[in-house]
């Protein structure tokens, strides 16, 4: 027994070792998840770093005594570098289950714009003792860097330049080659979304809806012809991003905007327009208050898509008209602020070009040749904010006085007396400027016509009215009384005052006596049975009702 004692207190002490005794243990690789196969090696998708990676760490073969736990180190580190990072750490309690193990590295450190390139990326096992064992380190590349960065890729150039597109563009061929210039970090696996657009790329390049999505080897793309056939007439840009390996997108391409008119074309120059307001020799401020047309004849070969701009002076109208039906005469309206602005602050008549443009895709058509009117929109007095309404709410309302003394009011005893309208004058004055006062619409009184010498803004001027008129147009609880302002300077655009209501209720209307007809009597005429006459089945005497002013 001695000797049996004897053995067993000799054995080493790796034989007395039971399940759980710590040990160094063999780790195997982690592995990085949303690795892109081929090179470079370790590649991450750019679209997985906003929410992390994750990293799997498998079983490495022991587990820690009941009431234990091991740990597990996640770093990284720059390739050559001796400095790592501790990216986290994790604990496992015995007994440890759920191989592999899941440890994300942070978005925060992905993101960070300094981790940019290849790294090595490995784990530390600390068992319960603390005995420290390191993975074999794998490449893993961080790569949020997309093409071209930061500047905006170049333009696709066509071997038809910069269009337009017409069918002889496009004859015979199936689709149109375009070239994208060489961009700034070219690399494998660089791809090159395009999209055909009208008139304007988003600007989110996540936002592409790309016609294809090809290869950056060559830089060649292709649109099909049968897409641009497919989509209207108009202005087309050809555009795109590019994508690297990693998912990286560039800003959106800079482009042209590439006319595209499909089709039998209208003729390059059109029958000249005429303005029908003008027949009288010039375009005034009444015209403009009543409307002004631009008239030209139907548009050949026109498309319903086409588009009809209206060139008055040296603008066009803001508002393109569609040919729409395309009716045998077209009359379109010219808006009255653009004659105004074109017009400007010019005096007396001014030649002013007209002339319209057809569109199909961005492509002019233009008018032969111009049609030039004679404008003239200058007038006296001060500014009318409700231009061209003839109305000037600058110009106050005048104020009607009788020998009783009450403003717009005119009594029994005012008949036949003085009586007179009151004007305020409003600058600014010109020599010339005439105030002509109406009753109910008819010129009345004498015109006032200003002296700057002794008439100053402010001031009130007087204008004696005449019965004569007056009476004629009756009574009325609300008689309207107003003037204009006119200039020979400016002869074609008077403006009226504000509207006074004067009560006039006294009047009375003698009418002339009815004249008998057919009177017989060599001296004495007198109506007789002689003087019947039969009209419409029944007699009677025949009498004249003579004219008179009411």
């Amino acid at each position: 027994m001695a000797r049996k004692d004897k053995k067993q207190a000799s054995q080493p002490a790796w034989a007395h070792r039971v399940a759980g005794r710590a040990v160094n243990v063999s780790l195997g690789d982690p592995v990085v998840k949303g690795v892109i196969p081929g090179n470079p090696v370790g590649l991450l998708e750019r679209k997985l770093l906003d929410n992390g990676i994750e990293v799997e760490i498998p079983d490495w073969g022991q587990q820690p005594p009941p009431n234990e736990a091991d740990k597990i180190s996640l770093r990284i580190a720059r390739v050559g570098s001796s400095d790592y990072v501790d990216l986290k750490t994790e604990t496992y309690p015995s007994p440890i289950t759920g191989f592999p193990q899941i440890i994300t590295i942070p978005s925060d450190f992905l993101l960070d714009t300094s981790n940019e390139g290849p790294f090595e990326l490995w784990y530390v096992h600390f068992n319960y003792v603390e005995t420290e064992t390191a993975s074999s380190r794998v490449p893993i590349v961080i790569d949020k860097i997309p093409p071209n960065f930061p500047d905006v890729p170049g333009k696709v150039t066509f071997g038809f330049g910069g269009g337009p597109i017409f069918d002889t563009t496009l004859n015979g061929l199936t689709d149109i080659e375009g070239t994208v210039p060489s961009w700034t970090g070219a690399a494998e696996g660089d791809q090159i979304a395009f999209t055909w657009l009208p008139d304007k790329l988003p600007e989110d390049p996540e936002n592409i809806d790309p016609i294809d999505v090809v290869p950056g080897t060559d830089g060649k793309v292709k649109i099909p012809v049968a897409t641009i056939k497919a989509l209207p007439d108009g202005r087309y840009c050809c555009g795109y991003t590019l994508i690297d390996k990693a998912g990286n997108r560039s800003l959106i391409s800079a482009y042209d905007l590439i006319p595209v008119a499909l089709g039998d074309l209208p003729p390059s120059t059109m029958v000249s327009p005429t303005v029908p307001e003008a027949s009288d020799g010039i375009i005034n401020r009444a015209d403009a208050y009543t409307g002004v047309h631009v008239e030209f004849p139907r548009i050949p070969n026109g498309k319903e898509t086409d588009e009809i701009e209206i060139v008055w002076g040296s603008n066009p109208v803001s508002i393109r008209t569609p040919v729409g039906v395309n009716p045998e005469r077209f009359s379109l309206p010219v808006p009255i602020m653009h004659m105004k602005d074109e017009y400007g602050v010019n005096t007396g008549e001014v030649d002013t070009p007209v002339y319209y443009t057809v569109y199909r895709g961005g492509v002019a058509f233009e008018s032969e040749k111009q049609t030039v009117v004679k404008v003239d929109f200058f007038k006296p007095g001060p500014e009318n904010p409700d231009w061209p309404d003839p109305t000037n709410p600058a110009l106050l309302a005048p104020k009607v006085f009788g020998q009783s003394g009450v403003e717009n009011v005119l009594e029994a005893n005012d008949e036949d007396q003085p009586i007179r309208a009151d004007i305020t004058l409003v600058a600014p004055l010109a020599d010339g400027d005439t105030y002509q006062v109406y009753w109910n619409s008819k010129a009345i009184g004498t015109p006032y016509i200003i002296d700057t010498v002794n008439d100053t803004a402010g001031d009130t001027v007087s204008i004696d009215l005449d019965w004569a008129v007056i009476k004629p147009e009756g009574n009325s609880a609300k008689m309207p009384v107003h003037y204009t302002l006119s200039n020979s300077a400016a002869a074609h655009n008077d403006d009226s005052s504000v509207v006074a209501h004067v009560q006039i209720d006294f009047l009375k209307i003698n009418l002339p006596l009815a004249e008998p007809q057919n009177l017989i009597g060599s001296t004495t005429k007198r109506l007789t049975c002689r003087s019947l006459v039969s009209e419409g089945g029944e007699i009677g005497f025949h009498y004249l009702i003579p004219p008179s002013d009411y």
